[in-house]
């Protein structure tokens, strides 16, 4: 803790002159002692550390088939080629991170898994892609299934 000392009493001697010559008068001045103050310093505050940024989680994509082409043969089907639609859901943190993403569509003879990168809001993905359904009626869907740092 800091502690001011008191400041010790002055006296101040002021010689006084006429103009006319007369010999000068001397006055003495005598002030009391400050009083002795003390204070606790503040504290400076800490620097708050920086969080980590989170990588983002499966539930962060949102994903959309967008069908580009479809060929369907009765019974025996249909060739789908289609592209991916990416929503961010929630912000990356991290613009100088980029992370590779897997997903997995279904609705195909057999389930289709691919990945895509997102480096801050730059998605890099396939174009187009390509499957088969078992019938013109069948619906791919897409689904994030893994996130990780590349």
């Amino acid at each position: 803790m800091w502690r001011f000392a008191p400041l010790a009493a002055f006296v101040l001697t002021a010689s006084l002159a006429t103009s006319c010559g007369q010999p000068g008068t001397t006055a003495a001045v005598q002030s009391s002692p400050t009083p002795s103050m003390s204070f606790t310093p503040i504290p400076e505050p800490s620097p708050t550390p920086t969080p980590e940024p989170t990588p983002p989680e499966p539930e962060d994509f949102s994903l959309r088939i967008k069908t580009l082409k479809k060929s369907c043969y009765g019974s025996a089907g249909c060739n789908v080629t289609y592209s991916i639609r990416v929503t961010l859901l929630k912000e990356i943190e991290s613009d100088d991170t980029e992370y590779q993403v897997t997903y997995k569509v279904t609705g195909g003879d057999d389930p289709e898994i691919n990945t895509f990168t997102i480096q801050g809001t730059q998605v890099t993905f396939q174009e187009e892609e390509f499957v088969s359904t078992p019938s013109s009626s069948s619906k791919l869907k897409a689904k994030v299934v893994e996130v990780e740092e590349s």
